[in-house]
């Protein structure tokens, strides 16, 4: 399973992104630990939505110097928080995330709620409009 993750400098914003998940109708709870929900849908995708997560470690962790140095500087260096959703259906992936982009009706600029989302094998994407491809100007 990869790995992909949402950063939002707006908590409330991680915790409407996990009900959109427990709530969508094609996947279902399947189990939940301290950290992590697990869900699936009858075509075998699996999710595992791991909520509890120190920004500080997982950057130095899990990315680059480069791009721990340009998520800070689009969060401004505000308080961030993530998301990282273990998946093994990345269509069916970026179909539940462009629905909570809709659903929000998401303007990361107009509604003061950044949001960045980190794909594995891309790096930086932009979903719905939404995002940032977080180029270095190096």
């Amino acid at each position: 399973m990869e790995i992909f993750t949402v950063f939002s400098s707006d908590n409330v914003l991680i915790t409407h992104l996990i009900d959109h998940f427990l709530k969508d109708e094609r996947i279902y709870f399947s189990s939940k630990d301290d950290d992590t929900i697990y869900l699936e849908s009858s075509d075998s995708a699996r999710f595992y939505v791991h909520f509890e997560n120190d920004f500080d470690q997982e950057m130095k962790v899990n990315f680059d110097p480069e791009e721990e140095k340009m998520t800070r500087i689009f969060f401004k260096n505000k308080e961030v928080f993530m998301l990282d959703i273990s998946y093994n259906d990345s269509a069916f992936l970026y179909e539940l995330l462009s629905g909570f982009c809709k659903e929000r009706d998401l303007n990361s600029i107009e509604n003061g709620a950044p949001v960045l989302f980190h794909d594995p094998f891309q790096g930086f994407v932009i979903i719905n409009g939404i995002g940032s491809t977080l180029k270095s100007n190096e």
